[in-house]
C-alpha cells in the first residue's frame, strides 16, 4: 500500500485543566490518521516521554505546566504538534486563630486569618454546615467552654484540615472557705481562704483599696489587737461579688504570780508549787517545748539524784504564760564506790569490804532497819555455814546512802564419790573412771601439787608398761577442790607366741601345724578374729583340705590373750610333664630318650593310672603308649603325660636345645650363671612349695642370679627363650 502523505490530525483532551496540588490529570489521545507513532512531552509533574497512550500525571507543586503531543505518519515525513496547559493551585491554610473567653453564659467572638481565600466556621472538625464566614465569628449563646473549627477556601481548593478555636466560658469565682486565726499577745497571724476557681486576693478594706497579696494564705503584719481583713476571688476577668471578712484575733496570756522551790536528799521525794493570774498550771523539764510532766498548783516526784530546774507555765485554754523556773536543790547521798560478794570453800568467817565517797560506813543484817553489826569499811563475819547477805550504807550527816547487799558466800567442797580402776594386758593406755558430787574431775600423776594431765569423768592414761597409780580430784564451778583420790591402772603381762610351723602336702588331706608360746594355752581358729576354737595345744591337725588354707593361733594365760598369728596349711600339687603326644624313634632308642618340654625327675609307666614303672633303658616298641609323671622332690604328679611312639625319625628336642643351655654352678652357694644360644627373655625362681620368689626380664643370651639371699634348699629355675621354656632343679647350699 501507498503510505499516506497527508499530515496527521493530532489532538488530545485532559480530564481537568485546573487542579489542586497533589491531584492527578488523565490525558486522552483523540488523534486520527496517525498510523505510525507519537510522543508526549510534559513540563512539571512526573516526566514521561515514553510512547504511551492516555497517561495519568500527578502534580505536587503549584504552577502552570505545558503538555505537548507530537504525532508523525508512517514514514515520519509529516508531523503535528499540539500543546495544552495545566494550572496547579496550592491549598490555602489557616495561618492564625484568636480564641476568646467570657464570664458565665453568653456569646464569644473568635478570630482567624488565612493564607488565601475565604474562612468558613463549623461546629465539627469534619462535615457539617458552615456556621459563618469571614475572619471573625460570634458564637451563639454558650454555657460551657466550646471548641469551633475554621477552614480556608480559595474557590477551587480547601485547606487540608480544619483548625480548632476554643470559646472559653469561665464561671464567676467565689470564696468557698476562710481560715480565721488567733494568737496570744502581739505578733503576726497566718490567715487562709479558698476560692471555687481562680486566685484569692487579700485587702485591708471591705471595698476599694490596694491588694495586699494574691495567694491562698496571708500573714498579717505585727498586730496588737484583733483585726479584720477581706478576700475576693479572681478568675481571669471574672471577679467574685462582695468581699469576705477574715479575722485575726489577739488574745492576752496569763502570768505566773509565785513559785515555791525545795531542797531534798538525792533520790528522795520532792514537792514544788506555784500560782497563776488565770488558767491551769503545767510542769516541764525544759524551758520551751517538751511534754508536760504534771499539772496543778504543785508537782511531786521521787528519785531525783541531782539539783534540777523544773519549769511551770499557766494556760487559760487559749494562751500560755512564759515558763518560770522552779529549782529542786539535791544534796548528794554518799555513793558506794566499791564492794562485792566474797566467797570461801566450806564453813568459816568471811572478810567483807565496802567503800563510799563520803560519810561513815555501817553494816546491817537486813535491807531496812535491823541491827548495826559493824562500823567501818571492813567487816569480818562470824563463822558461817551457809551463804549470808549483809547490807552496807554510809551516812554523811545529812543523807544516808542506799543500802547495798553484799553476800558472804559459803561454797560446798565437792567430793570424788567413786572411782573405777582398770587393767590391761601388756603395754598401752588404760581408761580410768570417776564420779563427783559437783564440778569437774582433774587427773594427776602425783597425790598433791603438779599439773593436771586430763579432765573429765574418764581418763585415758598415757602408754604404761607397769601398773601405775594416778590421782583424781573434783573442782567445783566456783573453784572449791576436793582431796585427791588414788586410782590404780594395772598392767598384766601378755603371753607371746614365739614361733609357728606351717606345713604342706601334695594333695587333699589333713595337715599338721604347730606353734610355741612363752606361757599359757594355745588355741587354734579358722578366722583371724572371733569364731570358735578348733583345737587347743601346740599341734593342730587340720580337717581334710584340698587347697592352701590359713589357720590362726593365739595364746591365753587366763587374763591376757595374744594377737592371733596366721599359720598356713599348703596344698602343693605337682602337674604332669608336657611334650608331644606322638613321637617317632630310631631303632635302638630307649624310653629315657622320649622328648618332654617340661618336667623333672620323670618316671615312665605302662598305664595312665597305676601300672608298672618302665625303666628308662627299656627299648621303645612302635605303636606303644608310654605315660610319664614328674616328681618335685616331695610329691609326684597325679596325672601323667601320654606319648605314643612309632618307628621313624629319631627322637629329638625341637623345642629347646638342652645342649645349648648352660646353668652353673649347680649346686651353688651365691652366683648362678645361665646362658643359651638364643636370647633369654625371662627367668623365674620357685621354692619347693611352688611359690614364686623371683621374676627377672632379660634381653641377652646370658643372665646371672644372686642365690646368696635365699636359704639352703631345693629351688626350680624356669628359663624362657622366645615361646620355649625349660625347668631346671637348682640346689642352694
Amino acid at each position: 500500500p501507498v503510505c499516506p502523505t497527508a499530515p496527521p490530525i493530532a489532538s488530545f483532551t485532559a480530564s481537568a485543566t485546573s487542579i489542586c496540588v497533589g491531584q492527578s490529570v488523565t490525558f486522552t489521545d483523540t488523534s486520527t490518521n496517525i498510523p505510525s507513532a507519537w510522543t508526549w512531552t510534559f513540563t512539571g509533574g512526573t516526566p514521561n516521554s515514553s510512547i504511551i497512550q492516555n497517561p495519568v500525571i500527578t502534580y505536587n507543586t503549584a504552577g502552570s505546566y505545558a503538555v505537548t503531543l507530537l504525532a508523525a505518519n508512517f514514514n515520519g515525513t509529516d508531523t503535528k504538534t499540539i500543546t495544552g496547559y495545566i494550572t496547579v493551585t496550592a491549598y490555602p491554610t489557616v495561618q492564625a486563630t484568636t480564641p476568646a473567653s467570657r464570664c458565665d453564659t453568653g456569646t464569644v467572638t473568635l478570630g482567624a486569618t488565612a493564607s488565601a481565600g475565604t474562612l468558613s466556621w463549623y461546629a465539627a472538625s469534619t462535615g457539617g454546615t458552615s456556621l459563618g464566614t469571614g475572619t471573625s465569628f460570634t458564637t451563639p449563646t454558650i454555657t460551657a467552654t466550646t471548641t469551633y473549627y475554621v477552614e480556608a477556601n480559595n474557590g477551587s481548593c480547601t485547606s487540608a484540615s480544619r483548625t480548632a478555636v476554643t470559646a472559653t466560658v469561665n464561671e464567676i469565682p467565689g470564696i468557698i472557705a476562710v481560715g480565721n486565726n488567733s494568737r496570744c499577745n502581739s505578733g503576726t497571724v497566718s490567715l487562709s481562704a479558698a476560692a471555687s476557681s481562680g486566685n484569692v486576693v487579700w485587702y485591708a478594706n471591705a471595698t476599694g483599696g490596694t491588694a495586699l497579696v494574691i495567694a491562698n494564705s496571708f500573714t498579717t503584719p505585727n498586730i496588737s489587737t484583733t483585726t479584720t481583713y477581706y478576700v475576693e476571688a479572681v478568675n481571669g476577668s471574672c471577679v467574685s461579688g462582695t468581699r469576705t471578712a477574715v479575722v485575726a484575733t489577739i488574745n492576752p496570756s496569763p502570768t505566773i504570780t509565785s513559785t515555791t522551790p525545795t531542797t531534798i536528799c538525792s533520790g528522795g521525794t520532792f514537792t514544788i508549787s506555784a500560782t497563776a493570774s488565770a488558767g491551769s498550771l503545767s510542769w516541764y523539764y525544759v524551758p520551751t517545748g517538751g511534754i508536760a510532766q504534771g499539772t496543778g498548783g504543785s508537782y511531786s516526784r521521787s528519785g531525783t539524784s541531782s539539783t534540777t530546774t523544773f519549769y511551770v507555765e499557766a494556760s487559760d485554754g487559749t494562751c500560755q504564760s512564759a515558763r518560770i523556773p522552779v529549782v529542786v536543790t539535791v544534796i548528794s547521798k554518799p555513793v558506794n564506790t566499791s564492794g562485792s560478794n566474797v566467797s570461801r570453800c566450806g564453813p568459816g568467817s568471811v572478810s567483807l569490804n565496802a567503800t563510799f565517797n563520803s560519810g561513815t560506813v555501817n553494816w546491817y543484817d537486813s535491807a531496812t532497819g535491823g541491827t548495826n553489826v559493824n562500823v567501818g569499811g571492813t567487816f569480818i563475819t562470824p563463822t558461817l555455814t551457809t551463804t549470808t547477805t549483809y547490807y552496807v550504807e554510809s551516812y554523811n550527816g545529812t543523807c544516808s546512802s542506799v543500802r547495798a547487799p553484799i553476800n558472804a558466800v559459803i561454797n560446798a567442797i565437792p567430793t570424788v564419790t567413786s572411782t573405777t580402776p582398770e587393767s590391761r594386758c601388756g603395754t598401752g593406755s588404760v581408761v580410768l573412771h570417776g564420779t563427783t558430787s559437783a564440778g569437774s574431775l582433774f587427773w594427776y600423776t602425783v597425790p598433791s601439787g603438779g599439773t593436771a594431765i586430763s579432765t573429765g569423768a574418764s581418763f585415758n592414761t598415757p602408754s604404761i608398761s607397769v601398773s601405775t597409780t594416778f590421782y583424781v580430784e573434783a573442782v567445783s564451778g566456783v573453784g572449791c577442790i576436793s582431796p585427791r583420790i588414788s586410782v590404780l591402772a594395772t598392767v598384766d603381762s601378755s603371753p607371746i607366741i614365739t614361733s609357728t610351723t606351717p606345713a604342706s602336702r601334695c594333695d587333699s588331706g589333713t595337715v599338721t601345724l604347730a606353734a610355741v608360746a612363752n606361757s599359757g594355752t594355745l588355741n587354734w581358729y579358722a578366722v583371724s578374729s572371733g569364731g570358735s576354737i578348733l583345737a587347743t595345744g601346740s599341734n593342730f591337725i587340720t580337717p581334710s583340705i584340698n587347697s592352701t588354707t590359713n589357720y590362726y593361733v593365739e595364746v591365753t594365760n587366763g587374763t591376757c590373750t595374744s594377737a592371733r598369728i596366721a599359720v598356713t596349711a599348703s596344698i602343693i600339687p605337682v602337674n604332669a610333664p608336657t611334650g608331644n603326644a606322638n613321637q617317632t624313634f630310631c631303632t635302638g632308642e630307649t624310653v629315657g630318650l622320649i622328648v618332654t618340654t617340661s618336667g623333672t625327675n620323670l618316671v615312665w609307666y605302662n598305664a595312665a593310672i597305676g601300672g608298672t614303672v618302665v625303666p628308662n633303658g627299656t627299648a621303645l616298641v612302635s605303636g606303644t603308649t608310654y605315660y610319664a609323671s614328674q616328681n618335685n622332690g616331695t610329691c609326684e604328679s597325679t596325672t601323667r603325660l601320654t606319648v605314643t611312639v612309632s618307628s621313624g625319625a629319631c627322637l629329638s628336642n625341637d623345642l629347646f636345645d638342652m645342649k645349648a643351655l648352660k646353668v652353673y654352678p649347680n649346686p651353688t652357694v651365691d652366683l648362678l650363671n645361665v646362658s643359651y644360644s638364643d636370647p633369654i627373655s625371662r627367668v623365674e625362681m620357685f621354692n619347693i612349695l611352688g611359690q614364686q620368689i623371683l621374676s627377672v626380664e632379660n634381653s641377652s643370651n646370658e643372665i646371672q642370679i644372686n642365690m646368696a639371699r635365699y636359704a639352703s634348699g631345693t629351688y626350680l629355675l624356669k628359663v624362657y627363650s622366645a615361646e620355649m621354656f625349660k625347668t631346671i632343679k637348682i640346689i642352694k647350699k
